[in-house]
């Protein structure tokens, strides 16, 4: 499989829009089943801020992968 036709079915497999929940920082999908598991801890526990750092990574991969993912989608509902 190349890169797109991995990509098309991830978007298969997990219904968008994804969440972040910084309680067990795990990434949702919207049918609540896992995701993604954010595993930072290490290098950051001795941050002073680490736990912020670990939640606003986790927000922030979820924000990139909804972001592109309703761009493409928006791209290809107007070329219908």
């Amino acid at each position: 499989m190349n890169r797109k036709e991995l990509e098309e079915e991830v978007t298969e497999l997990f219904t968008l829009p994804l969440k972040y929940d910084d309680y067990g920082q795990i990434i949702w999908d919207s049918n609540n089943q896992m995701v993604a598991d954010i595993r930072a801890w290490g290098m950051l526990q001795y941050r002073e801020q680490g736990d912020k750092i670990q939640d606003c990574l986790g927000q922030m991969l979820v924000d990139a992968f909804n972001e592109k993912y309703y761009k493409e989608v928006s791209y290809v509902k107007d070329k219908i």
